[in-house]
């Protein structure tokens, strides 16, 4: 073929045929550009089976009704939120359009994005200074919540349970159990914050997901 020669159909005859350097080219780049495609579609469904949860979805009006809800009793029991930043909350709570904004309106040259964003967290997840302070002194509540294994690695468990006194978790049923109260009341803040992500990753994605009583232990 002529240098600048375009390839526009193929056939059988074709097998033989000698391609200029554009059409190649062209073939590379459309070549690629279905990869990326590929790649990219590929990417978002498998994110998307993640479930991820954005400040814009449904997080921002539940979020918004909890700090609404804390804001009224009006007291500051909350872990790693000063009482400033508690102040600029209870004042602009009538504000509140959405998560972000709201997080763009409480920003000071004393307090940064990801400072507020965490401490407006930790009052959408009740997370008070007491409960900090009593898991501390509770070494964390002293046990592992297992999600999943290789099937190789069980003896590893079974030491870990003969040998150490820290406790293992495996089904979620049995935690009252085995935890003291302390403990029971860290487990159960974290059972808070999953049912909170799979109500809002239901709505959003109007796709049911197992809680933590119904999802089974992955082994491999």
């Amino acid at each position: 073929a002529d240098y600048h020669d375009e390839f526009l159909s193929c056939s059988v005859n074709d097998n033989n045929r000698m391609y200029s350097a554009t059409n190649i080219r062209m073939l590379e780049e459309e070549s690629l550009q279905i990869l990326l495609e590929n790649i990219d579609n590929e990417y978002l469904v498998n994110y998307k089976k993640q479930f991820p949860i954005y400040l814009t979805n449904s997080f921002s009006s539940i979020a918004g009704q909890k700090l609404l809800q804390s804001a009224i009793i009006g007291e500051n029991i909350y872990f790693d939120v000063p009482n400033y930043l508690w102040d600029k909350i209870k004042n602009n709570i009538f504000n509140y359009t959405s998560y972000s904004k709201f997080i763009d309106l409480l920003k000071s040259k004393e307090i940064s994005y990801t400072a507020i964003s965490r401490a407006l967290l930790h009052i959408v997840l009740d997370i008070k200074a007491s409960d900090i302070s009593s898991y501390i002194s509770n070494n964390y509540g002293n046990y592992i919540r297992v999600l999943g294994f290789r099937k190789n690695a069980s003896e590893l468990l079974k030491e870990i349970d003969t040998n150490s006194d820290v406790i293992i978790i495996t089904k979620v049923k049995d935690y009252t159990k085995l935890l003291n109260p302390t403990a029971i009341k860290q487990f159960e803040q974290n059972l808070n914050a999953d049912n909170m992500y799979q109500l809002i990753s239901t709505i959003d994605y109007n796709c049911p997901k197992p809680n933590e009583y119904q999802r089974k232990l992955i082994i491999k």
